[in-house]
Order: C-alpha cells, then sequence, then structure tokens
C-alpha cells in the first residue's frame, strides 16, 4: 500500500514538472533580429534596437557580448577586430565594444557647423508643422544647448521658420509663451486652416456648376449684341467685313476707315475724352477712345538671344537704342533724355501699358532730330520717368532704312570676337592652381599667445580613403607639404560636397582664429554692386577657381596654419577656408587689384562684368582676363557666364529693365 501511494505522488511531481515547462516554453517570446545595416541606419539607432532585442529575450549579463558581436556583418566585425587590436572582440564586455564601434562610426559633430544648420532651418512648401517640428528638433540634438535654452531656442526658430502668415499673425499676439503653448497655437490654426478650405473649395465646385449652368443660358443673348465697323461707324457688320477696308481717309489720308469714322478728326472738333486700354499696336475700337500702347517686360527666360543695338544721333548727339520690331512707338527716359536736349515736352494722350498689366503715363513726347546713315528724319520720340532703356519701335522703322547687313556683321563679329578671347587667354582657365604673383598673406597674433597643439580628430572608415586622396592631392599642388614637427596644429573635418568628394576644412575655432589679429576691410554691400553696375546692358559672370588657396601665406605665418591628420602633420602654404579674416584679405586684394575699372564689380569670388553697350562690355571684359593673365589669378570657364540678359545677385536675380513697345 505504501509503494503504491509512493508511486502515485512520484507520477504527480513529474505530471507537474512537465506542466511547468510547457507554461514556460509557452510564454517566451522570439524575435527575429536584423543586423546591423550602415547604409539604413545609424549606430545609436541599432544598438537601441539591440537594447531591446536583449531586454525581451532576458538574455544574461554575461553573453550580451558575444550576441552583440554575431549580430555584426562581417565588414564590420574585422573593423571592430582591427579597432581593437591586439586584444580579441570576444575578450571585451559589451560596454566597451559599444564605445569603441560609436566613436569610430559616429564621432560627435561639431557644435557651430550643428547650430549654424539648426538656426537656418525653414519650413519647406507644403511640409506640415508636425513634420517641421520633428524635423528641427532633430537637428537640435547637436546642438549643446542646456534644457531651459533649448527650450527657448526651439521655439524661436519654429516661430523663425514658418511661412503661413495667419500662423505667425496669431503667435505674434502672444507674449513670451513656452514652447508647448506655440506649438499647440500653430497645430490648432493649420488644422484650422485645412478645414476652412476643405469647405471652401466644395463652395467654390458649387458656385462653379452653377456659373457654367448660367453662362449655358446667357449664351444665346450674348451672341445678339449689336454690330458696331470702326471703319464707316455701321452697325449692320463688323470692320473685317467692311466695303470701306481699302479706303483712303480725306483727313488723315490713312488707308483702311473714311473720315466719319477717323479718330483724329473726332478729337479735332472734341475735349479729349477718359483715356482707355486698348491693344498694344494702337488699333483704335471706337471711336472715342485714346490709343493705348502695350509695353511687354522682356523676360531672359525667353528671349535667349542678346538684344539688337543701333548706333545713332539723336539731336547730335551719338546714342543707342535697342531695336524692337514689336514696338509701336519709340521710348526714352527722362534722365537719358535730360542729357541730349533740353527741348521742351509737349503733353500727350497716350497710355503705355507694361508686360504685367501696369500703366505708365508718359511724361509727353518731343519730336526730335535723327541721323542714321546720311539719313535725316524729324521723328516723335516718347519720354518717361521710369528709367527704362531706349527703344527704337515700329513708328521710326517706317521712316528709317535699317542697315540690316551691317547689324548681322556687328552681331557675328561680337560671337566670334567673345571666341578669340577666349582662345586667348585660355591659360587663366586650365586646370592648375592660380597663385597671385607677388603677393603674399602674413598673418598677426595677439601679444603673448601660446602655440595650440591639438591631437588628430578620427576619420570615418567609409571616408577614410576618399580624406587620404583628397590630402595626397592638396600636397601634389603645393598647397600643403608634410612636417615632422610643429608647435601648432589643427584638427581637420572632412566636408562631403554633392558630388561625393572631400572638402578637408580645417577647424582654426579651436586654435588659431580666437588668437588672430583679424584684418578689418569692409565687404561691398548689395545695394552698392547693384549702384556700380547700373546703366549695363548685358552681364557677365566670372568666377575665380578656389579664390582663397590662389594667395600665397609668408612662410613665416604657414607655421601657424599647419593642420594634424591621420597621415601626419602638414603646413598651410596657401590661405585656407575657415581662417578668421580670409574673407577680408581676399576682398581688401581684388578691390585693389580692379580698382577704377569701368563696368568690373568683384564680389568674394565672383566678378560682375558689363558695358553701356556691346563694344564697351567686350572691352571690360578684355580688360579683366588680362589683368588676371598679369597677376596670375584662374577662373572657372564651367562656372562663368558671358553676354547674359540678367544680372544676378546675392540670392536673387535681377532681370534687366528692358522695356519694348
Amino acid at each position: 500500500m505504501e509503494q503504491h501511494i509512493a508511486e502515485l505522488l512520484k507520477q504527480n511531481q513529474e505530471l507537474i514538472l512537465a506542466l511547468q515547462r510547457t507554461h514556460g516554453s509557452s510564454q517566451k517570446v522570439t524575435v527575429q533580429f536584423e543586423k546591423f545595416d550602415e547604409e539604413n541606419e545609424n549606430f545609436d539607432c541599432f544598438f537601441e534596437r539591440f537594447q531591446t532585442y536583449l531586454d525581451v529575450q532576458n538574455i544574461p549579463a554575461d553573453s550580451r557580448a558575444k550576441v552583440f558581436i554575431s549580430s555584426l556583418s562581417a565588414k564590420l566585425y574585422q573593423l571592430l577586430k582591427n579597432l581593437l587590436a591586439p586584444d580579441l572582440p570576444s575578450d571585451q564586455n559589451l560596454d566597451k565594444l559599444k564605445n569603441v564601434l560609436k566613436q569610430h562610426l559616429t564621432p560627435k559633430p561639431l557644435i557651430i557647423p550643428s547650430r549654424h544648420k539648426f538656426l537656418n532651418r525653414k519650413q519647406n512648401e507644403g511640409e506640415s508643422i508636425n513634420s517641421y517640428i520633428a524635423e528641427f528638433r532633430a537637428l537640435a540634438i547637436n546642438c549643446d544647448y542646456d534644457s531651459n535654452m533649448l527650450n527657448i531656442m526651439l521655439r524661436d526658430v519654429f516661430v523663425s521658420g514658418l511661412r503661413d502668415k495667419a500662423i505667425l499673425d496669431r503667435l505674434f499676439e502672444e507674449d513670451n509663451i513656452d514652447l508647448e503653448k506655440t506649438l499647440q497655437i500653430a497645430l490648432a490654426m493649420e488644422k484650422a486652416c485645412k478645414g476652412a478650405n476643405d469647405i471652401m473649395g466644395q463652395g467654390i465646385k458649387a458656385v462653379y456648376a452653377g456659373k457654367k449652368q448660367m453662362n449655358k443660358k446667357n449664351f444665346v443673348s450674348k451672341q445678339k449684341k449689336p454690330l458696331f465697323c470702326s471703319r464707316c461707324t455701321g452697325t449692320d457688320h463688323v470692320k473685317e467685313k467692311c466695303k470701306f477696308i481699302s479706303s483712303k481717309c480725306n483727313f488723315c489720308s490713312k488707308v483702311g476707315h473714311i473720315q466719319r469714322a477717323c479718330f483724329a478728326a473726332q478729337k479735332s472738333k472734341t475735349k479729349p475724352v477718359k483715356q482707355k486700354q486698348v491693344s498694344f499696336n494702337g488699333k483704335v475700337e471706337n471711336k472715342n477712345e485714346i490709343p493705348v500702347f502695350e509695353l511687354n517686360s522682356i523676360d531672359s527666360g525667353l528671349h535667349e538671344q542678346p538684344p539688337i543695338m543701333i548706333n545713332l544721333k539723336i539731336e547730335n548727339k551719338n546714342c543707342t537704342m535697342e531695336l524692337d520690331t514689336g514696338g509701336a512707338v519709340s521710348v526714352m527716359s527722362i534722365n537719358n533724355f535730360r542729357k541730349i536736349s533740353k527741348k521742351q515736352i509737349q503733353p500727350t494722350s497716350v497710355v503705355l501699358k507694361t508686360y504685367k498689366g501696369d500703366t505708365l503715363i508718359p511724361m509727353g513726347y518731343v519730336t526730335v532730330k535723327v541721323e542714321y546713315k546720311n539719313q535725316i528724319s524729324n521723328l516723335n520720340l516718347y519720354i518717361v520717368k521710369e528709367n527704362l532703356d531706349t527703344i527704337l519701335g515700329r513708328e521710326w522703322l517706317y521712316k528709317i532704312n535699317l542697315d540690316w547687313q551691317a547689324i548681322k556683321a556687328v552681331r557675328a563679329t561680337s560671337k566670334r570676337n567673345l571666341s578669340q578671347l577666349l582662345e586667348e587667354y585660355k591659360n587663366i582657365f586650365d586646370d592648375e592652381l592660380g597663385e597671385i604673383n607677388n603677393y603674399q598673406v602674413k598673418l598677426e597674433l595677439k601679444p603673448e599667445v601660446k602655440p595650440i597643439f591639438c591631437r588628430v580628430r578620427t576619420v570615418p572608415f567609409a571616408l577614410k580613403g576618399r580624406v587620404e586622396n583628397e590630402i595626397d592631392r592638396l600636397e601634389k599642388e603645393g598647397i600643403i607639404e608634410k612636417v615632422e614637427q610643429s608647435e601648432w596644429a589643427t584638427p581637420v573635418v572632412p566636408v562631403v560636397k554633392p558630388d561625393g568628394s572631400i572638402r578637408l576644412c580645417a577647424d582654426y575655432s579651436v586654435t588659431l582664429n580666437p588668437n588672430l589679429i583679424v584684418p578689418q576691410h569692409p565687404l561691398p554691400r548689395l545695394e552698392e554692386i547693384f549702384t556700380s553696375l547700373n546703366g549695363g546692358k548685358q552681364f557677365s559672370k566670372l568666377d575665380f577657381k578656389h579664390a582663397y588657396l590662389q594667395m600665397k601665406v609668408h612662410p613665416e605665418s604657414q607655421k601657424l596654419l599647419t593642420i594634424n591628420t591621420h597621415k601626419g602633420l602638414y603646413v598651410c602654404k596657401r590661405l585656407m577656408y575657415g581662417l578668421n579674416g580670409a574673407p577680408a584679405m581676399w576682398q581688401r586684394y581684388v578691390d585693389g587689384l580692379f580698382q577704377g575699372m569701368q563696368g568690373v564689380k568683384v564680389f568674394m569670388d565672383d566678378a560682375r562684368i558689363t558695358g553701356s553697350d556691346e563694344m564697351s562690355h567686350f572691352k571690360a571684359l578684355e580688360e579683366f582676363f588680362k589683368k588676371c593673365k598679369e597677376h596670375g589669378l584662374k577662373l572657372n570657364l564651367s562656372k562663368s557666364q558671358f553676354f547674359q540678359n540678367e544680372r544676378v545677385r546675392t540670392g536673387r536675380t535681377l532681370c534687366m529693365p528692358v522695356f519694348t513697345i
């Protein structure tokens, strides 16, 4: 009996253990973990996933390092092994493995560039506020603001980058609200605007549908509009079918109408009536209307060919006019007219209309003596207050026979001369780095400054090969030179350009910049540049190739610019980017070099060249090339443009004030 009870108890215990094992296995969660893919995620995101995986799988602490190693690709394991050599990865704990890889794969970004990117983040067109918030919060991670300052900066940068004026107006009503309140208001406004637009969109569709129905009903009535002929004042036909279409007017002697429909005859009998805009060619649809001539602003995007300039004499003074066969009359600004004549301006009822629909009321007109290749005529010239180019319109073409063969020859010669000029000065456009003659930059330190030597910074493994190639290129071109030792050493920062190549920048902010006496030279303001180019007909843009690097550094100053790379120390023999005062040094040099040259203005690495006509423009361009060649400056032909109908200034394109009539 006792033996039988003991067997039953044993069987019961085995059954309980089996049930416990089954229950434990059913509660266990199996998670598939993807290995680190450096192309699709950064190391920090990977390690966060890995940490979660360890917790879910309840992996013991002593096994976590080995699990981490198994989650790496073969390439990354080889990198980890190289970084730890001669030690083995399997002998290290998880924290050590993590720190070694993180330091190499994701070096801490520099504060100043990170803040610059953060402060200049603006809301993109079509970007929602939620997306905008998430993006600039991510940018703030590397800015190293303390917690209090971070919320203030997030609020201010968020507000300054908003595109919606209505949201801005609402936020400006509040006084010093915190970040959370600012975001609440902006999100609520965005949601309200979206809802209103949805409702308005439906309303507009309904109105449009109703309007279409109404237009169908009224279509027949519109067809019954009374007829009127402006050639004979008849009311039973239109002017295209008028029998007087070839008749000559007895009052003005023009063909196409009779005297009772003549506008000139009506004007001589009646007082001036209210001005009314009509078509650009000056035709009059109703007998009491005053002609309006349209001015079409030339857009360089639509007119790739340069304008045709005609040289003639007005009131015995040489004058250059832009030919416009689509213009009805000839126009000149009052400023230009007073340079050639003091004649009294006669009143006129003509109205000029711009391409954008704006109207220009001329000050009047003047009958001037015009001379062109032994032809002399007295012609009407309309005067305007606006600073427009001088236009030669169709009214003058009826009286002046232009020498079209000569005009074509001049234009062809101009193109040919530019090609010849570029061929003559092809050396300033070659691939070699420029070297300014007889000029060296000398740096001056503040009193009692001690040399600063910074250790080399770790280069990301993915960039190491390209960085080495860039160092070799700079050394080959004589920009840097290797040295064994130096009191000064500045770390370098590799910057990846859009084409994938590397620009090597020295971080002088931690070494030389705080201890340097910065030379002062004012950069030209945009208004000064614009004023100096005023009056130009066309514009050429030249780009200085690697501007700062064309300036040699004095031997005594080269050691101050020493850079520290993973390949060793290098002194810099040319002026480097990132150095305080480099823009001022460059601008001071080019200002002095090109001072006094008519039609030439240089701002940093860009030069703008123009002239009052094609000949003076070409001459200024030739003088500029000659000066560059004499002083060893090199230009970038691929970034240069010649004889364009627009001028570009920082951040904006400004079209020439060219008008046709």
